[in-house]
């Protein structure tokens, strides 16, 4: 291995440094599968959302106009139960006003004892006279279905005997109580409205929306998810749709959408993102390469540093001369009003007879409280113009006369190298 290593030029600790970079190629080529799944579910998850937002809207408009049309015979229902013996002027009077405030109501039927009686409008609804509901095997067990539940039933959609596709909401009519009791009367027979298949389709935005995205609707009869398909393509409740229910007197219709062409496998933009990784890739490898390098350099210049502050190391501690970092303090106005010791070396302590571990931090009035004021506007000059001094001068605290070289190091601070030169001036 050692032969092999030194042909290749490489060393273990060379290798080991390549292991992080060779764990982000993994961890990135991981983590663009893992997103660009997460992308992919969160598109489909987006489409999903847009397509039950569309579907709401169907659903809603769809409910809003049936209940609109069947709320409207209501009414005519009232006025046969208190006038059993209705005429069919009388009928054709009601009836015309409901139909001028709809355009998707086809016609109105009354069937007294389950056969037509009353018909509007009667041109073009002719053959519908006389239908006995309990003889017509299409419509016999809808209309049955309205008197059993003794409430509003929608059937269909059917052919109609008059012609076309329409869905016939039928109701039941009692007779009202004379006698004022809370009881119903006698069954008088059935009203029923037929909305036409079409003008539903187009007042709800179905047929406009149908263009986009693919729409079934099941439920024939009121049976909802039980009910068979009678629009758009039975398959397609099979392939995951949104479902959305139609909500109905007595049941419900079930609508079923998909995108056109089904539902997106892969987001639009995952070209961009393998694409993106790849890039990343080779950015890894480059930043690999150049952070080896920058190492090996920064390797060179720690070597140089580490050397330089040993000899620094050695200079500060074993020179004769006292040496001393501080920090100046000012006051409001500006002025070097006191100062900070940061640093001070083993030459400081035997000269001063200060202690460094008791100074460091503190300032020069916290240790010589007496301090004569020239000292600080001597060296808040140096920390203030950046100039250095040379001077000499008595220090009253300690009894002793300095030579000192005062100098700024940067913005702030001033240090000083000073000797004892008493004996000297005396």
């Amino acid at each position: 291995m050692r032969e092999l290593l030194v042909r290749l030029n490489t060393s273990p600790d060379s290798i080991r440094r390549w292991y992080a970079p060779v764990i982000a190629v993994g961890l990135l080529i991981a983590a663009g599968i893992f997103y660009e799944r997460i992308d992919a579910e969160r598109f489909q998850q987006t489409e999903k959302i847009s397509i039950v937002n569309r579907l709401s809207t169907v659903r809603a408009r769809m409910e809003g106009v049936i209940n609109n049309n069947l709320l409207s015979i209501i009414g005519l229902n009232a006025e046969i139960s208190l006038n059993p013996e209705i005429t069919q002027d009388t009928f054709s009077r009601h009836a015309s006003i409901i139909l001028s405030q709809t355009t998707e109501i086809r016609n109105i039927a009354a069937a007294r004892d389950m056969v037509i009686t009353h018909m509007y409008p009667m041109k073009g609804n002719e053959k519908a006279l006389g239908l006995d509901y309990r003889k017509n095997k299409q419509q016999r067990t809808a209309a049955l279905k309205a008197k059993e539940i003794g409430g509003i039933f929608v059937a269909g959609p059917v052919n109609l005997v008059q012609g076309g596709r329409g869905f016939i909401a039928r109701a039941p009519i009692f007779e009202f109580a004379r006698d004022k009791s809370h009881n119903r009367g006698r069954f008088w027979g059935l009203i029923s409205t037929v909305i036409d298949v079409d003008k539903l389709y187009a007042a709800s935005g179905l047929s406009d929306v149908h263009r986009d995205i693919e729409i079934s609707i099941r439920g024939q009869d009121s049976m909802g998810a039980q009910g068979e398909v009678f629009f758009g393509r039975p398959g397609l409740f099979e392939e995951a749709p949104v479902l959305l229910d139609v909500s109905l007197p007595h049941g419900s219709w079930q609508l079923a959408a998909t995108p056109r062409g089904g539902w997106t496998h892969e987001a639009p933009n995952a070209v961009a993102i393998r694409s993106a990784g790849v890039i990343l890739l080779l950015l890894i490898i480059w930043l690999s390469y150049y952070r080896e390098k920058q190492r090996k350099e920064k390797e060179l210049v720690e070597n140089a540093l580490r050397k330089s502050e040993e000899r620094y190391s050695i200079l500060f501690n074993e020179m004769l001369d006292g040496f001393a970092l501080h920090e100046m303090i000012f006051d409001d106005n500006g002025d070097p009003c006191n100062y900070r010791f940061i640093e001070a070396n083993p030459a400081f302590e035997k000269i001063t007879g200060l202690q460094r571990n008791k100074i460091i931090g503190k300032t020069v009035l916290e240790i010589l409280p007496e301090l004569e004021e020239h000292w600080i506007k001597d060296y808040g000059k140096v920390v203030q113009n950046g100039k250095p001094i040379h001077f000499e001068n008595y220090l009253q605290e300690l009894d002793k006369h300095f030579e000192v070289i005062a100098f700024r190091p940067r913005e702030g601070q001033f240090a000083v190298s000073f000797t004892d030169v008493t004996e000297r001036r005396k």
